[in-house]
């Protein structure tokens, strides 16, 4: 789904429950966490979704969310593609959703197509003519409790990484490099990579399902995300600097792309919070379960 999960609208009072957990050790190159979010709120709520660098796979066990980004109501079991732009997402009802946040670089193992395919869309698992997955969907929707909801899929991933046997070293240095230095050079990797530019790109679309500049900006504005949820008070021009922009100016330049709100905006609205670098004694307003699947 890509929203911020922890933008919650202040005005509106809904009740609501977000969950994470955990992935078994073998799994975390792949998987950054499941999540669990369950609403149970008559009047319709809307909540805004931002980019986070991360496909995720998602599963709605009750009333799916009306999506502007593909303007329709969201599959009842998708694959989540790289989206570049904000968007925003209806509920209203009861909601259950179960999803799975992979790395960037994770989820290519345990798909055979070229990520490129899902870049801004929601894909259905029917369309995708897997037989596991289709099998997945079904158990999913029909278990007795989220988390087993949560070991199904757990079972399932494990059984597709032993069959794929993935090689994603290089990308997750890759990834690793993007973290720790926002303004690092795409020219610099591919050099490391001992490959020219342009096929660098089109290596990184096809595994990763955007290019490394455009994940390189998500991932910085993500970090400005975990600085406010971590209580950063100065000026947008330290918040710059800290963040890797050039200035302020750069930054309200990036929310508007990423959020469609200045900073200010957005902070009056929304409580930010950094799908990417997640900070669980952060998380505000839920419970906050920090299970991990043994």
């Amino acid at each position: 789904m890509s929203r911020g999960l922890g933008d919650v609208y202040k005005r509106q009072t809904v009740i609501m429950e977000f969950k994470i957990i955990y992935p078994s050790p073998i799994l975390t190159p792949f998987v950054k966490y499941y999540w669990v979010f369950e609403r149970n709120y008559p009047t319709l709520t809307i909540e805004r979704g931002i980019p986070i660098g991360c496909m995720q796979l998602v599963f709605h066990r009750k009333n799916r969310a009306f999506s502007t980004a593909i303007n329709d109501f969201q599959p009842r079991a998708f694959i989540e593609g790289q989206m570049t732009s904000y968007w925003d997402l209806h509920y209203k009802g009861e909601n259950e959703t179960i999803a799975v946040t992979f790395t960037p670089q994770g989820i290519k193992a345990f798909l055979s197509t070229s990520m490129a395919e899902f870049y801004n869309k929601n894909i259905p698992i029917e369309c995708l003519e897997d037989r596991r997955l289709s099998e997945l969907q079904r158990a999913v929707l029909n278990a007795d409790s989220k988390m087993e909801c949560i070991g199904i899929i757990e079972q399932h991933l494990l059984k597709r990484l032993a069959q794929f046997n993935p090689s994603i070293t290089s990308y997750e240095y890759a990834i690793q490099q993007m973290e720790s230095n926002s303004n690092i050079s795409i020219k610099q990797l591919s050099y490391t990579s001992n490959i020219c530019y342009k096929q660098y790109n089109r290596r990184f679309v096809n595994n990763i399902g955007i290019n490394p500049k455009h994940l390189t900006r998500i991932i910085r504005f993500q970090k400005i995300l975990s600085t406010l949820q971590n209580g950063f008070s100065s000026n947008l021009t330290e918040l710059a600097f800290r963040c890797g922009y050039y200035d302020a100016s750069h930054i309200i330049k990036e929310f508007r792309d990423f959020s469609g709100y200045t900073p200010n905006e957005y902070i009056s609205m929304y409580n930010p919070f950094s799908d990417y670098f997640l900070q669980k004694e952060l998380i505000q307003n839920r419970t906050y379960d920090q299970t991990c699947i043994d």
